[in-house]
């Protein structure tokens, strides 16, 4: 169970870190 659910785990956090990542680096072009 662990070996699955560690690396879903981990996927999750790192997209949505990059997801933040990409908000604050670049905003959509609608707020323009």
């Amino acid at each position: 169970m662990y070996t699955i659910v560690i690396p879903i785990c981990s996927l999750l956090w790192w997209n949505s870190a990059t997801l933040s990542e990409r908000k604050y680096e670049s905003p959509p072009g609608r707020m323009e």
